[in-house]
C-alpha cells in the first residue's frame, strides 16, 4: 500500500483505477484514503487488534476535512488503548486468550494489579517493574519470580499480537536480582531411603496433597499436572492433558497403569465440580496451598524435598536403574522435542510409556515397602 504525506490537493487529484486501492497518510498513524473504480473517496481509520487488521469508516471525501478525520483517527486510537491496554485490560485479554495455570490469574489480581493495574501498559518503564518486584518481595519467597515470570510471558503475548512494541520486563536480569533466583533451581535425586520416608509421609498427610504427591512420585508429571486435572481428561486408562494446560502448549498423555489406577478409584467426586482436586468453597477451582503441603511432607518424613525432585528421581530411574530407552523417559516427563524430532518422529510410543511406567511403579512400590 502506497504511503504520502495527504494534503488536500493530493487527495482531489487522486484518480480512479481498475481496482479499489488505498493510500496511508505518512502524517497521522492509522489513516487512509480508499479510492473506488468509481472515484468514491473515504477516509478510513485502520489499526490492529488482536492481531488482525480492523478498519472503521470515517467518512466520505470532501464531506469530511482530513484535519477532522486526523482527529478521529487520533481519539479513536486513544479510546482503543486506553480501553484494552492499561495492566489489568491487557492481563484479562491475555488470560482469556491465552489459557494459563491458574496461578497466573491470581499472581496478576493479588500482587501486579493492585500496585500497576490502571498504568498504561505502553507507557511501563523497566523502573516501574523493578521498583514492583521490590514491593512484593515481602509478600513471601516465590511472589517476585512469580510476577516477574507472569509479567514478562504477558508482554511476549502482547508484542505478537502488536498490544505494545516493548517488554520492559525482558532485560531484567534474574542474577542481578536475589530475590528471583532459586537457590535450588536444578533440583536432585532422592535416594531409596529418602523416597520410603516421603511414601509414609504421604499417608499421613492431610487430604488431597498426600494422593497428588504419591501420583506425582509414580508418574513424574508436574504438580498442576495432577493437581488441576479433571474427571473429563481420563479416559481409556490414560490422562490427556489438553495444550492449552500443559507446559509446552502441545497435547500430553500420561499412561495409567494399575497402581496409579488405585489411587485413582479412591478419589472421592466432590459436588458438581469435574477437577479431581477441588477447593471446598465451591467456586469451581482446584485446590492451593502446596508450599504448606511442602513442609508439613518435609517435617514427616525429616527430607527437604519438592515435587520437581519426585521428576527428577523417576527420570534418573527409568534410566539408569530400569534401562529404559531415554527417549521413552523424556515423552514420559513430557519435555520439548527438538524442531527435527517434531517434524520427523510421529511414533505412538504410548505402549512404550506404559510399559516404562508399570516397571516404574513396581520399582517405587518394591523400594516404599
Amino acid at each position: 500500500m502506497a504511503q504520502q504525506s495527504l494534503t488536500t490537493d493530493r487527495i482531489d487529484r487522486l484518480k480512479p483505477r481498475g481496482a479499489r486501492y488505498a493510500i496511508k497518510d505518512a502524517g497521522c498513524r492509522g489513516l487512509e484514503v480508499r479510492v473506488t473504480p468509481r472515484g468514491v473517496k473515504t477516509l478510513c481509520c485502520v489499526y490492529k487488534a488482536q492481531g488482525k487488521q480492523r478498519r472503521e469508516t470515517l467518512g466520505r471525501w470532501p464531506g469530511l476535512s482530513l484535519t477532522d478525520a486526523r482527529k478521529k483517527v487520533v481519539d479513536i486510537l486513544a479510546n482503543k488503548q486506553a480501553a484494552v491496554h492499561t495492566i489489568a485490560g491487557l492481563a484479562n485479554r491475555y488470560l482469556d486468550a491465552h489459557p494459563s495455570p491458574k496461578d497466573a490469574e491470581r499472581v496478576f489480581r493479588l500482587h501486579i494489579n493492585p500496585h500497576i493495574g490502571e498504568a498504561l501498559a505502553a507507557r511501563i518503564t523497566r523502573g516501574q517493574v523493578l521498583t514492583l518486584l521490590d514491593d512484593v518481595k515481602g509478600d513471601g519467597k516465590t511472589i517476585a519470580r512469580d510476577v516477574h515470570k507472569h509479567l514478562r510471558a504477558m508482554y511476549n503475548w502482547a508484542i505478537d499480537y502488536e498490544h505494545v512494541d516493548a517488554n520492559p520486563v525482558a532485560r531484567i536480569r534474574k542474577k542481578n536480582r536475589p530475590e528471583l533466583q532459586d537457590a535450588n533451581n536444578d533440583g536432585r535425586k532422592l535416594s531409596d531411603a529418602e523416597l520410603k520416608a516421603i511414601w509414609i509421609a504421604t499417608e499421613e498427610m492431610s487430604y488431597p496433597f498426600g494422593v497428588i504427591y504419591q501420583l506425582l512420585i509414580l508418574t513424574g508429571q508436574r504438580r498442576g499436572e495432577w493437581g488441576d486435572a479433571s474427571w473429563r481428561e481420563i479416559s481409556d486408562g490414560t490422562l490427556t492433558i489438553p495444550a492449552w494446560r500443559y507446559k509446552t502448549r502441545r497435547e500430553h498423555k500420561v499412561p495409567i497403569v494399575p497402581r496409579v489406577q488405585r489411587i485413582l478409584d479412591s478419589i472421592p467426586h466432590v459436588g458438581n465440580t469435574d477437577y479431581l482436586f477441588p477447593t471446598l468453597s465451591g467456586k469451581g477451582e482446584t485446590v492451593t496451598g502446596y508450599s504448606t503441603a511442602a513442609r508439613i511432607c518435609g517435617k514427616l518424613s525429616g527430607v527437604h524435598t519438592r515435587p520437581k525432585d519426585f521428576r527428577i528421581t523417576c527420570r534418573t530411574r527409568l534410566t539408569e536403574k530400569l534401562e529404559v530407552a531415554p527417549y521413552i523417559a523424556e515423552f514420559i516427563l513430557g519435555h520439548a522435542q527438538g524442531r527435527v524430532e517434531r517434524i520427523y518422529d510421529l511414533g505412538d510410543y504410548e505402549p512404550l510409556k506404559k510399559a516404562a511406567l508399570a516397571k516404574y511403579a513396581r520399582h517405587v512400590t518394591k523400594v516404599v515397602m
